[in-house]
């Protein structure tokens, strides 16, 4: 870490495999994923460290409103994997249709995700919060060449702003991963890595 201060560098988590944090937009809340109980669910914790309590129980992949209000993520009800909207008191839950590593734009009116399908399809979509609107808006073959097989074939969606998604997913020669950028209506398709 050659050139960085890491005096305050400290470890937050001591228990399981603890992934995916997401700081609240207040900056005061961390959500992430723990198995530290024996599955995976969302954790609250302090940005110290502290108060480490679960907020969703059976839960992976969080991300916070803009407002704060509430968390996105994805669940267990009823034993059957949701896309989940909750208020941060746990009064209020909406279902909502997504795949996996949803993201909420920051305009709060959108969320990004990624859908793995038969035949090593990926596909990028969006929807609107309440479920309306739902858009693939572009797909890839996942057929990489023999040499060369990813340990993680791409997805992972956040946002540029709140019309343009910035993605992974392989290069046109399948021959390794890149970014992506895209707006939610479908055009400025465009590769920006190499």
């Amino acid at each position: 870490m050659s050139g960085i201060d890491s005096s305050t560098l400290g470890q937050l988590t001591y228990e399981g495999r603890n992934y995916f944090p997401a700081w609240s937009p207040s900056g005061d809340l961390i959500a992430f994923d723990s198995n530290r109980e024996g599955w995976y669910s969302i954790w609250f914790m302090d940005t110290t460290g502290q108060n480490q309590r679960i907020f969703w129980e059976h839960g992976r992949y969080s991300d916070w409103s803009p407002d704060g209000s509430r968390v996105l993520l994805i669940g267990l009800i009823d034993s059957v994997s949701h896309g989940i909207i909750v208020d941060t008191s746990l009064r209020d839950t909406f279902l909502v249709d997504v795949g996996t590593d949803p993201a909420w734009s920051p305009d709060g009116e959108w969320i990004g995700y990624t859908v793995y399908g038969p035949g090593l399809r990926m596909a990028i979509c969006v929807t609107r919060v309440d479920g309306s609107e739902q858009r693939e808006l572009v797909e890839f073959n996942l057929r990489f060449d023999d040499s060369w097989t990813p340990a993680e074939p791409g997805g992972q969606v956040t946002w540029l702003d709140s019309q343009t998604l910035i993605f992974s997913g392989p290069n046109p020669e399948a021959s390794h991963v890149v970014l992506w950028k895209i707006n939610i209506d479908g055009t400025g398709f465009e590769q920006v890595t190499y």
